[in-house]
């Protein structure tokens, strides 16, 4: 973390952070509705556009068809895991650096 942004209170860190990915699009994996429902509805409450995958290979598929700012994994999920998902991902040179955007 920056030097500055540490020096900064917990509350004014999470402010900085909603600011910081407003209008962000976020890729969030996750297989549970409930996780899924709660993350979803804080994300768009900072005006974050949300797409949802159920698993890694849900998640791979996603972000073939286009860039997202952020990509919350879960670790643990059927199908294809966020450890998984995450080293297929780091070994794609498409995905490498910062998103493209259109």
């Amino acid at each position: 973390m920056r030097p500055a942004i540490a020096a900064i209170s917990p509350t004014a860190r999470v402010v900085w952070l909603m600011a910081a990915i407003k209008g962000a699009r976020i890729l969030l994996v996750e297989d549970q509705a409930v996780n899924q429902q709660v993350a979803v509805e804080l994300l768009k409450h900072v005006q974050v556009e949300v797409k949802v995958a159920n698993n890694g290979q849900e998640a791979l598929a996603l972000l073939a068809q286009g860039p997202f700012g952020c990509v919350l994994m879960d670790l643990e999920m059927p199908v294809r895991d966020g450890y998984t998902a995450t080293a297929h991902i780091r070994a794609n040179p498409a995905w490498a650096g910062p998103p493209k955007t259109a």
